[in-house]
């Protein structure tokens, strides 16, 4: 269909999802998540009479030969159209008299149409209409300014509602079968219905350029002689932005593909990474395998649909070969025909030897896509600073997108302009870059992020102690998948909030927006602020603090342990290999609750 039509049958379904919400919202304790769905449905139709009506008075052909464009209305038109099969299933359940109309019964009804229909939940699928709407209002061929915001809040609001469903009740359309083999043995098998995935962060709406590494990837995919490619360039220069964006593309637009994503920081994180895929994907490793060979297994069976595999993080040689081993040294990562493996890693000699060779050299941005993403950070357009002295900056950023963030970031805040900034540069201090660049062992170019890093941080430092204090605190544990549990005490919560509001409003950490409010740190900056920590001779203290913080929150007994701790073991490990006395310690912790079982 032309995108009018196209259009025109979507603003007709949104009508009838509304419809058909106003039957479920006499269902008992129904999640808000339906609520929010529902107040998000007149934006929706609104943008798209806008879109449809700017269509009309232009040249059709102009949506129809953009792909960002056709592909926003369709990707819209098919998530609106899955809402309506889901609100009509549940409506129909709830004609039926005998039915009961409370949230305990009406789950089951939920989750059995999601599983029928291969869907998201509700709240996902409103936030893939949403991204559709926000790429259509970006276009310069409708000029919705005035809707971005609104989109944006929308957005926001929606990251922030208690899933409709929890994850382990999805399990992401995982079949149990018991198959019966010629010697009449049995063996569990999963089978992933549709696709599972499990990519802990969304969207990056600021994401810009690289056109050229991502048509790259797209052929490597569709190669299948390809395996696997490395993204190999310095710290900063974008890797994991890019292999975020292209494990959503992946996603969104190749349906019968898993994507899956691992962090390779540390021991701790891979395995987390292993566990975290085996239960997305329900996979029982109950019969005497470790999760990391169950899961390497599965994937190499031929039984799981297509999957295309990130390895985020991959710098340690010597620490990646003996993450990706068993304890009898088999391999762990799996292989399958027509399944891909993207890494991502600073060192040269770990792309070669991951990669058979496919390697793809990350370089920092060219100043067009520099110059577009600090416009876009700032909220501004960076034509109305003087050419000359963005162009200063961006050199003096050397183009790297860590840097350009960290000073968007810093400006954004603090209200500065472009030459206040370059002066700042000018004005920092030399000897705490210097000796930054000789324990970090970074080059030339990222002297750019640690100078952005330092400008910051010493804003930071002066005006906002609490900040600084859980910079410190983070600085010794894991720089991914931090749980807002995990952080220390404050005060009370607002100070913590604020805190965490500064470290987010200067780029120096990443709200995930998943529902256990999980932040990520860049490794760069987390490595910044550790050795500036030491050089301070704080980290005893942060460390400490880690310590008592973790031991607050573990439980007397092993009976006690619940899934949230799981999400503290990469950071406790993370502990032990840095200091002698906090394995003492929890050596001894560990001790005592064994005695207290005994």
């Amino acid at each position: 269909m032309d995108p009018l039509s196209v259009i025109s049958s979507t603003i007709g379904i949104i009508g009838a999802v509304a419809s058909a919400y106003e039957t479920i919202k006499k269902i008992q304790n129904l999640p808000k998540a339906f609520d929010e769905v529902n107040k998000n449905l007149p934006l929706v139709r609104d943008v798209l009479q806008r879109v449809y009506e700017r269509i009309q008075r232009i040249d059709p052909s102009v949506a129809e030969n953009s792909d960002s464009i056709r592909e926003a209305i369709k990707t819209c038109h098919d998530k609106v159209e899955l809402l309506q099969k889901i609100f009509a299933a549940l409506e129909e359940k709830c004609k039926d008299r005998d039915a009961a109309k409370t949230w305990k019964r009406a789950r089951a009804w939920y989750r059995e149409a999601m599983r029928g229909m291969q869907a998201d939940r509700v709240e996902g699928l409103m936030k893939e209409i949403l991204d559709s709407m926000r790429i259509l209002a970006m276009s310069q061929v409708f000029s919705l300014n005035d809707d971005l915001d609104e989109i944006k809040e929308a957005i926001n609001s929606l990251s922030k509602v208690e899933p409709s469903l929890d994850d382990s009740e999805m399990e992401m359309g995982a079949i149990y079968a018991q198959q019966t083999n010629r010697d009449h043995a049995t063996g569990t098998q999963y089978n992933m219905s549709g696709a599972s995935h499990y990519i802990p962060n969304g969207k990056n709406l600021n994401f810009v350029g690289r056109l050229e590494i991502i048509r790259r990837l797209q052929t490597m995919l569709r190669d299948k002689e390809c395996e696997s490619v490395a993204l190999c360039g310095l710290g900063g220069a974008g890797k994991s932005e890019i292999a975020l964006s292209f494990a959503h593309w992946v996603k969104d637009t190749m349906p019968d593909h898993s994507v899956l994503w691992m962090s390779a920081l540390s021991s701790g994180s891979i395995d987390k990474s292993y566990g975290d895929i085996a239960h997305k994907i329900g996979l029982d490793c109950s019969e005497g395998l470790g999760v990391k060979t169950a899961l390497q297994r599965y994937l190499s069976s031929g039984i799981a649909s297509p999957w295309f595999l990130i390895i985020d993080n991959a710098d340690d040689e010597a620490m990646l070969k003996d993450m990706l081993h068993d304890s009898d040294g088999s391999s762990v990562l799996p292989r399958d025909d027509g399944c891909f493996t993207l890494f991502t890693t600073r060192s040269w000699d770990v792309a070669q030897c991951v990669s058979q060779g496919n390697v793809i050299d990350v370089e920092a941005m060219n100043k067009d896509d520099a110059k577009n993403l600090l416009a876009r950070l700032i909220d501004k357009n960076a034509s109305s600073e003087p050419d000359e002295m963005v162009d200063i900056l961006l050199e003096k950023l050397t183009c790297l997108p860590l840097a350009i963030a960290h000073a968007a970031a810093y400006m954004k805040r603090n209200r500065k302009s472009t030459s206040d900034y370059v002066n700042l540069m000018a004005g920092t201090d030399e000897n705490l870059i210097k000796l930054l660049q000789q324990r970090m062992a970074t080059g030339k170019a990222t002297a750019s992020v640690l100078t952005t890093w330092a400008i910051s941080f010493e804003q930071i430092n002066m005006h906002h102690p609490q900040a600084a204090t859980l910079l410190s605190f983070c600085s010794q544990i894991e720089p991914k998948d931090i749980p807002r549990t995990m952080l220390p005490d404050f005060t009370n919560e607002i100070e913590l909030d604020q805190a965490i509001g500064t470290l987010l409003s200067y780029a120096f950490i990443r709200d995930r927006g998943d529902m256990r409010q999980t932040f990520d740190m860049h490794s760069l900056v987390h490595l910044a602020a550790g050795v500036w920590l030491r050089e301070m001779k704080g980290s005893k203290a942060a460390t400490e603090a880690v310590v008592i913080r973790l031991d607050q929150l573990l439980p007397e007994s092993l009976e006690e342990i619940v899934e949230e701790w799981w999400a503290y073991l990469p950071h406790a490990c993370k502990l032990l290999m840095s200091i002698d006395m906090v394995e003492v310690y929890l050596t001894v912790k560990a001790w005592k609750m064994r005695s207290k079982q005994s």
